[in-house]
């Protein structure tokens, strides 16, 4: 008589997404900086979603969906990898400025004379969307750095180390 099988937890197996639909969440980018957040979200969506092989051909098809500028920039220096590509068009078709001097341009900002109200509009539309990009990139970097100090922080603990918890608590009084 065969014996009764201990009761095995339900494990569910998640299959990887499809090419399509991974392919599917990237849209067509020409260098426009206002646009630039939209497109690297996008492709991170999809580099999250992708794996193994999937990430190779991504990569590739990512290199397909840019155009005009973009695609020049990129063909021209040929990066192999997915944060190559995100780097090099951040660099170059990113704004470098802070949040802080981004707001002081927007305070300064006046309607050029001779220069039509949707054209006044169309520009603080793209110093708007400057100012996202700023706030997403310093979001991306405290977090990044909060990280960091959760990890030395729960190192701290383990070391139980009292020189250490006084150099962490100085590193947390600078990033606050």
């Amino acid at each position: 008589m065969a014996q009764p099988q201990a009761h095995q937890p339900h494990q569910e197996i998640v299959e990887p997404y499809k090419l399509i639909e991974i392919f599917s969440i990237i849209p067509d980018y020409d260098g426009n900086q206002i646009n630039l957040v939209t497109f690297l979200n996008s492709c991170k969506t999809a580099y999250d979603m992708a794996v193994g092989n999937q990430k190779v051909l991504l990569t590739v098809h990512i290199k397909n969906k840019l155009k005009g500028r973009a695609a020049e920039l990129v063909n021209s220096r040929n990066p192999n990898t997915w944060d190559e590509i995100k780097n090099l068009l951040e660099n170059h078709f990113g704004d470098r400025r802070d949040l802080t001097s981004l707001i002081q341009d927007l305070q300064r900002m006046r309607q050029l004379s001779g220069e039509s109200p949707l054209t006044f509009i169309a520009r603080l539309q793209t110093h708007e969307a400057k100012m996202h990009a700023s706030i997403h990139k310093q979001q991306c970097l405290l977090a990044k750095h909060l990280t960091h100090l959760l990890t030395d922080c729960m190192i701290c603990d383990v070391l139980d180390d009292p020189g250490c918890h006084s150099l962490l608590t100085s590193s947390i009084r600078r990033t606050v």
